[in-house]
C-alpha cells in the first residue's frame, strides 16, 4: 500500500478482516479498507463458509472504482480475478509461494495463475514455478524494505556497540538456521552476535538478543552492526526472497549466506557446514566498504506496473 500510495495512485484495501497480528490494514495511510467479516461457520462447512464469505467480500468491493486489481494469492481464492473480470480491468496476482505445495493442494490454482493478466513472482524460482502452471505473463519482482540507512558511528553510539557485531534478524522460523549461529561464532571468537527478533535463539555467551524492531529501529542495528549471517539451511523452501537481505542491503549492511536459492542476493554464499569458509567470508567482509542498495516498496511496485495497460 505505502509504494502504491507513493507513486501516486489511489488504493483501496479490500479484505476479510480489517486487521490481522501485524495492525490494521490501511491505519497509517488512511486509505479506504473494505471488509467481510468472516462468520463461525460449523466444522463441517468450513470450506463452504469460506467460499461464502469470500463471495461477500468480492460483492461489497464491486462498488468501488477501480482502474486495476492487485491481487495477493491466497489459498483458494478469486476474489480479484472475479472482480477484474467483471470491471474489464488488469488483474496483477502477487505470488509469494506455491500454495499448492506449501499446502498440500490447492484446487483452482493453475486456473487462477492463467487467467491473470500478470503474474507477480518474488523470485525466480517462483517465476518458473508460475509459468510451469500455466501463467500468461511472468514478471519477477524482489521484494522491497522501509530500512533507510542511518550514521553508522552515531547507530553504534546509540546502541552501545564496539567491536566486530554480526546480526541475525526477522521472524526467527525453523527454516532461517538458527541451531547453526553457535557454530559460526565458535569458527569466528573476535565477533559478537545480536539476534533482532522473537524465537528460539540458542543461548551463547556472545549472544544478545533484541525483541522485534521497526524499521526505524532495525536500520539503527543493521547500520551499527559490520556483517550479517543467514545461515539458511536444507529445509528452507527455495521459493524464499528474504526481506531480511532487502533489509541488511538498503542499510549498507554486507549479507553472508549459506549456498540456497532463498540467499542469491547475500555477498558471499557460503557451505553452511564449513566454518572456515564463514569465518574467511565473515572477516573480509567485516573490512569491506558499504555500499547502500536501496530497495523501497515504491521501487517494487513500479516494477510490477510498468507497461501493463488499463483497459
Amino acid at each position: 500500500m505505502r509504494g502504491l500510495s507513493a507513486l501516486g495512485h489511489d488504493v483501496t484495501v479490500a479484505a476479510l478482516r480489517e486487521h490481522d497480528a501485524r495492525g490494521r490494514f490501511g491505519a497509517p495511510l488512511g486509505v479506504p479498507v473494505i471488509t467481510a467479516p468472516p462468520r463461525a461457520w460449523p466444522q463441517g462447512l468450513r470450506s463452504l463458509g469460506y467460499a461464502r464469505d469470500l463471495a461477500r467480500l468480492g460483492r461489497r468491493a464491486r462498488r468501488a472504482r477501480f482502474d486495476l486489481v492487485w491481487e495477493r494469492a491466497s489459498a483458494r481464492c478469486d476474489v480479484g480475478g472475479g472482480l477484474a473480470r467483471h470491471a474489464g480491468v488488469p488483474h496483477l496476482l502477487e505470488v509469494n509461494a506455491p500454495l499448492s505445495l506449501e499446502r498440500g493442494e490447492d484446487p483452482g490454482e493453475g486456473a487462477r495463475l492463467a487467467r491473470a493478466d500478470r503474474v507477480i513472482a518474488v523470485s525466480p524460482w517462483l517465476g518458473r514455478w508460475a509459468e510451469s502452471h500455466g501463467a500468461r505473463e511472468v514478471r519477477v519482482v524482489p521484494n522491497g524494505t522501509d530500512v533507510v540507512a542511518v550514521d553508522r558511528d552515531a547507530a553504534r553510539r546509540t546502541l552501545g556497540l564496539n567491536g566486530t557485531i554480526l546480526v541475525h534478524h526477522g521472524s526467527l522460523g525453523a527454516w532461517h538456521g538458527l541451531d547453526h549461529l553457535p557454530r559460526i561464532l565458535e569458527a569466528v571468537p573476535e565477533v559478537r552476535l545480536v539476534v533482532v527478533g522473537e524465537g528460539d535463539v540458542p543461548a551463547h555467551p556472545r549472544v544478545s538478543v533484541l525483541p522485534f524492531q521497526d524499521a526505524a529501529q532495525l536500520a539503527q542495528v543493521l547500520c551499527a552492526a559490520d556483517v550479517a549471517v543467514v545461515p539458511t539451511p536444507d529445509l528452507a523452501p527455495p521459493w524464499l526472497d528474504p526481506l531480511k537481505i532487502h533489509d541488511c542491503r538498503a542499510a549498507g549492511l554486507p549479507v553472508v549466506g549459506s549456498v540456497h536459492p532463498a540467499t542469491r542476493l547475500a555477498d558471499r554464499q557460503v557451505p553452511l557446514l564449513d566454518p572456515s569458509a564463514w569465518r574467511r567470508a565473515v572477516l573480509e567482509l567485516a573490512g569491506a566498504p558499504r555500499h547502500v542498495r536501496e530497495r523501497p516498496w515504491s521501487a517494487v511496485c513500479d516494477e510490477a506496473l510498468r507497461g501493463i495497460n488499463a483497459r
